[in-house]
């Protein structure tokens, strides 16, 4: 490996002009890349690690500007014209984005985007030689069927699948760095593990040095050479991974390696699979059947088969597996929002197999849910406190009752009453989040449905959450339906765990049985892809997948 850095940043800086000033973005950042090393730059959202990483290809909104100095192999990239950074963008910088759906274009294919890329740079190659090496991307990147991909349209593929597609795009030229920003935060932990293991695989083929930008402190371990910790826009620490991870020495880093969860270190759960004997479920499932109807050309799908499932009062269960393994499928139909082909669900004492629309509505106010993305899920031109008032408005209630419980519910979720003036968009994400659980909480639920909602939340907003959840949760008895990918998280919330996978549950248990004793092969095959945050564990158990 070369000693000789291909890109070397110095007192890096962006800002923003906003009301007349420039706003500092990230300020006096400094470091090398290496050919075949991967540099992390981690850290929570708005510390400026993505924007001073499109800054070095000259990707800055129109109100931004990049200061300091960043060379490419002796070239100066910072004041360059945009038709150099054209010609540097893709040959020599790539960069694999986090969610590959919206930034690939959606009316052309795989193919067609790739082999674009290639003759944007390589005008002379013919469309027969474009196609030839786009195919060969495809396979080394390990997607099953190149030549289908090929022809596919990203939405033709699944999450991990266009991720591939994606990678294959960015290496096309053969790069010198590549930028990852957040390229697995969206997949499920397997899918994770194989993108991680291309990633690695590519690093060592082509010598090509990786910036690995993501707040995953687990892939952290599992990929990083050196280590880059930013806050506020500025560098607070920087160390092998190794020195990052063992020893950190700002309260920062402490922290947010503190903040990161574990899998292995939940409560232990005891080794009984329902302690509730004699108790009355909130939840029960028999023999459930959820079949999605046939659309024009889209056959009907069975998404669910034979379900299984019961939840008792202040109990957590866990509801995992990979993406279309059927875990939202089940969630919707807890509220009402899919019919049942077969069986019967039960919900706080109301059977919603064939319920009428008069009790489902009765039934829904025994149900709260918090969605993964609050900041979709709530109304852009409604103040929170309007937000939170929807369901008591819907359920009858007087306008000061409405203004009581508002106030109530926000000091619930340790927000200041004030907040309640606030839109959507100034909020942070966990604070939204927390305006999430205030609204499906209006009502005193019985049970709560918590789809995915840590997983775009950085490390120390996730655990301030699940914190407030959890002290929520056991001073009011709810029972929680908590859908998730993120077994490590599921360890720390959940009594009992159940494991789909292709729409059946295959697996369920105390949380101790199903993490710490797996009988399942998909079970144990799921564990063993979650990465740990400690590198010398994680190069332990990818070794382990290996052999």
């Amino acid at each position: 490996m070369s000693k000789t850095p291909i890109l070397t940043a110095n007192g890096l800086g962006v800002d923003f002009w906003v009301d007349g000033e420039w706003v500092m973005a990230a300020h006096d950042i400094s470091y090398e890349v290496r050919p075949g090393e991967v540099l992390a730059i981690v850290g929570e959202s708005g510390s400026g690690k993505s924007q001073s990483s499109m800054a070095l290809l000259g990707l800055l909104p129109p109100n931004g500007r990049a200061t300091g100095s960043v060379t490419l192999a002796g070239e100066e990239t910072i004041g360059a014209t945009p038709e150099r950074l054209r010609q540097i963008r893709g040959k020599d910088i790539a960069v694999i984005f986090q969610e590959p759906m919206t930034a690939m274009n959606p009316v052309y294919t795989i193919g067609f985007q790739i082999t674009e890329a290639l003759k944007v740079h390589y005008p002379s190659l013919t469309r027969a030689k474009a196609k030839a090496r786009a195919l060969e991307l495809l396979g080394l990147v390990d997607l099953p069927d190149p030549a289908k991909a090929f022809d596919s349209y990203p939405h033709q593929l699944s999450g991990g699948q266009r991720q591939r597609a994606m990678i294959a795009q960015s290496i096309s030229c053969d790069p010198k760095v590549l930028i990852a920003d957040e390229p697995t935060t969206a997949l499920d932990v397997t899918v994770q593990a194989e993108i991680l293991d291309l990633l690695r695989s590519l690093n060592d083929k082509l010598g090509t040095g990786i910036i690995l930008i993501t707040h995953d402190m687990g892939v952290v371990a599992d990929m990083a050479d050196h280590v880059i910790v930013m806050k506020s826009g500025r560098v607070v620490e920087t160390g092998t991974a190794a020195q990052i991870y063992r020893s950190p020495k700002e309260p920062y880093t402490q922290e947010l390696l503190a903040a990161v969860p574990h899998l292995g270190t939940g409560a232990a759960t005891g080794n009984i699979a329902n302690p509730h004997t004699g108790e009355t479920p909130v939840l029960s499932m028999r023999g459930v059947d959820i079949v999605y109807p046939k659309q024009g050309r889209v056959a009907a799908f069975r998404a669910a088969e034979d379900i299984d499932l019961e939840i008792f009062p202040g109990e957590v269960v866990g509801l995992v597996g990979e993406s279309g393994s059927g875990k939202t499928t089940i969630g919707r139909a807890v509220v009402g929002l899919l019919k049942v082909s077969k069986g019967e669900i039960t919900v706080a004492g109301q059977n919603m197999v064939g319920v009428s629309p008069k009790d489902l509505q009765a039934v829904r106010r025994n149900i709260g849910i918090v969605f993964q993305d609050p900041g979709s899920s709530l109304n852009p031109r409604w103040p929170i406190g309007q937000s939170i008032a929807e369901p008591l408005v819907l359920a009858g209630q007087s306008k000061d009752e409405i203004e009581a419980r508002i106030i109530s519910l926000l000091e619930l979720v340790e927000l200041p009453r004030t907040y309640r003036n606030r839109y959507p968009h100034e909020l942070s994400g966990g604070q939204r989040q927390r305006v999430g659980i205030a609204r499906a909480l209006a009502l005193s639920p019985k049970i709560l449905v918590a789809d995915e909602p840590t997983s775009a939340l950085d490390v120390s907003v996730q655990a301030r959450f699940l914190a407030l959840l959890t002290e929520i949760q056991k001073e009011q008895r709810f029972a929680i339906l908590f859908i998730s990918h993120d077994l490590a998280v599921v360890d720390l919330l959940s009594d009992r765990i159940a494991v789909m996978n292709h729409g059946k549950i295959v697996e369920q248990g105390s949380t101790d049985q199903i993490l710490r004793n797996p009988q399942h092969p998909y079970t144990q095959r799921l564990i063993a892809a979650v990465p740990v945050p400690d590198p010398e564990e994680q190069r332990k158990r990818r070794r382990s997948r290996t052999t």
